[in-house]
């Protein structure tokens, strides 16, 4: 009787622990997500050539959280293709596509406009005009999912351009996390050094005043660099602040971001954030 009574208290105990770890197992509550796709590649003109393709994973339920992504994901399409964001669309699909028929109409005019004005040129030439953008899921908690956007822009004869782009969204209710939600205010002069840390190493620099140098920036304390104008945007390695071209200085040509580890952060969380971001 004592041996089963041992064994039943064995049993629990250890469905007890195990339960625990299946809670922490499946605590990131895995956002449902559906795919959007485009593969689009013609001739113009017998020589010239465009391709449209987009792979997108958005979230499936059509709630707050779902309208802040797609507008999101529509705001960084629209930056990347040099155009003007005009939805909000009845679903991702349709921004799909109507970006799809705005590229490749646009795309044709002005290469039928461009073969016009060259056609007295000795020599051939082609034109190539590449449109590429994917948005996947990177990070996610219960509270919190975290996407990444990358685009290129390739046109004309070999030009191009790319935009990298992450954003961290609450589930609850759709809304772009803020440093503010992460870091006590009266730590914040420390969050500031950290992203300086990050940029310095970014850009591989030895030393604070070396990023300085570097980035033209003067008179500026290492406690008091300025955050980027993008909202904080989470992953596994740690909060990354992206920093857009010109910022924090026009000295800075191409995009860059730092990211602040979580373990640099003890003793900066506000309260409940060390929860909301799975650490």
């Amino acid at each position: 009787m004592k041996k089963m009574a041992k064994y039943l208290l064995l049993s629990f105990a250890m469905l007890w622990v195990n339960s625990g770890m299946l809670t922490e197992v499946f605590a990131q509550d895995t956002l449902s997500l559906h795919r959007v796709q485009r593969n689009v590649e013609e001739r113009v003109r017998e020589f010239h050539a465009l391709a449209f393709r987009v792979d997108m994973d958005v979230p499936v339920s059509g709630d707050a959280l779902q309208d802040s992504v797609d507008a999101w994901v529509e705001t960084l399409m629209a930056t990347a293709l040099q155009m003007t964001p005009s939805g909000p669309y009845a679903s991702c699909e349709d921004m799909a596509t109507h970006y799809e028929h705005a590229f490749v109409d646009g795309v044709t005019a002005e290469i039928k406009s461009i073969v016009k004005k060259r056609r007295k040129e000795k020599g051939s030439f082609r034109l190539t005009y590449t449109f590429d953008y994917t948005v996947r899921r990177v990070y996610e908690t219960q509270g919190l999912v975290t996407f990444e956007a990358e685009a290129y822009l390739g046109y004309g004869e070999g030009e191009g351009t790319h935009l990298r782009r992450m954003a961290t969204f609450r589930k609850e209710n759709g809304c772009l996390l803020q440093w503010s939600d992460l870091v006590q205010p009266r730590r914040m002069s420390a969050l500031q050094g950290l992203v300086a840390d990050g940029l310095q190493s970014f850009f591989g620099m030895a030393n604070y005043a070396s990023l300085c140098d570097r980035l033209q920036l003067s008179g500026v304390k290492r406690n008091r660099f300025p955050l980027p104008q993008a909202m904080p945007a989470l992953k596994a390695d740690g909060i990354y602040a992206f920093y857009a071209v010109g910022e924090p200085t026009a000295a800075v040509a191409a995009e860059a971001w730092a990211i602040v580890p979580y373990s640099a952060m003890n003793k900066l969380w506000k309260s409940g954030a060390r929860k909301l971001c799975g650490k």
